[in-house]
């Protein structure tokens, strides 16, 4: 069992918690008791998912933990050249406009997803992270909770 006390932040359904071995994984703990009934639909989508959006999501899929505050979902955190946590695509937004190079990341997320019909229904500025990688910046999605369904 994993021991949570390291909080990181909280989403609309979702408490993270940085995770207390692995240093390069998170720990999402539903804040709604229904909430975990959607780990093995999250888990399915990232390999329904990954073929296509292979740049914009984390390597390894998620899986499903026991901790200290009940069932988790163990996920790749995302980190930037300096070592801290990435933040959100809304932390790089000015006015609700983005820089070009993310601009043209997120219209090519969009293209792959029509493409390929794949379907998500929660597309918010904080279910993005903007990761920099060797100074650039890398767009990467990370609430395949709201992975809808996949035409294939």
């Amino acid at each position: 069992m994993l021991i949570l006390t390291d909080f990181l932040g909280k989403g609309s359904s979702r408490l993270c918690f940085k995770h207390p071995t692995e240093a390069k994984k998170v720990v999402k703990i539903p804040s709604r008791f229904k909430e975990a009934d959607t780990f093995d639909r999250e888990i399915r989508a990232f390999y329904a998912a990954q073929s296509v959006l292979n740049d914009f999501i984390a390597r390894n899929a998620p899986r499903v933990v026991d901790t200290n505050l009940g069932k988790g979902l163990e996920c790749d955190a995302f980190f930037d050249d300096d070592g801290s946590l990435s933040k959100t695509l809304g932390h790089y937004s000015e006015n609700g406009r983005i820089c070009s190079e993310l601009a043209e990341q997120l219209d090519f997320f969009a293209y792959n997803l029509m493409a390929h019909d794949l379907f998500f229904y929660d597309f918010n500025p904080n279910n993005f992270v903007v990761q920099i990688t060797n100074g650039k910046k890398r767009l990467k999605y990370i609430d395949m909770k709201s992975f809808c369904r996949y035409k294939g």
